[in-house]
């Protein structure tokens, strides 16, 4: 999936091919590399801290 995003392909591999768990890896070049915010909204996704302001304020 990350190489089809853009994500260089040994980049990809090393992540995969690593034995940490995703919270270890989380902050990592590879793992933080990726579409940006306009992509996901673009493919119909909602920011998750945009929606939690909206129903924060409107309680």
């Amino acid at each position: 999936m990350k190489i089809v995003l853009g994500m260089p392909e040994d980049g990809a591999w090393r992540v995969s091919g690593s034995r940490k768990g995703y919270w270890r890896l989380a902050n990592t070049p590879q793992t933080n590399k990726g579409p940006g915010l306009a992509y996901w909204r673009n493919q119909g996704f909602t920011s998750l801290v945009e929606r939690y302001r909206e129903l924060r304020h409107s309680l």
